[in-house]
């Protein structure tokens, strides 16, 4: 099975896996030929505005991100109170750490395994650019504990 680690929580919680984004920065929510803006990543349903936004004023070009964009005038917005976007349980610090027992020894092949994949989560273009070319490292300690049964 798979589990989703989030080492910035120390709670268990859900993250969103879809919505509207700026993939190109320019600082308004992405907008299709259609008028509406677009929705990424995985939606139970989308509903949107009755008629077209006014717009916002756009953040400086240094402060941007795929997530902070704002409506684009005359766009047909993602009524986010109305829309239901998918959700991603992850664990948090304390529910990882704090576990007890990871894996198990087996005696007839003489060790434990325990397999583990790194991803870095996300499905929007900010946080790709902002992990390319770089390096990280991954300090892993374990301990074991003999359980008698």
């Amino acid at each position: 099975s798979t589990l989703l680690f989030n080492p910035s929580s120390d709670t268990d919680g859900y993250t969103s896996v879809g919505g509207p984004l700026d993939l190109d920065l320019d600082g308004y929510l992405d907008v299709g030929y259609d008028g509406k803006e677009c929705s990424y990543g995985e939606a139970d349903e989308v509903v949107y505005s009755d008629s077209p936004t006014s717009g916002e004023s756009v953040r400086p070009k240094e402060d941007r991100t795929t997530f902070n964009g704002v409506h684009k005038p005359g766009s047909y917005t993602v009524d986010l109170t109305q829309s239901s976007f998918k959700k991603a349980h992850y664990y948090g610090y304390d529910s990882v750490v704090m576990q007890k027992e990871l894996t198990r020894y087996n005696p007839s092949v003489g060790y434990a395994s325990l397999d583990m994949r790194i991803f870095i989560e996300g499905w929007d273009k900010s946080l790709t650019d902002e992990v390319e070319g770089t390096s990280y490292s991954l300090l892993a300690s374990f301990e074991m504990v003999h359980i008698n049964e």
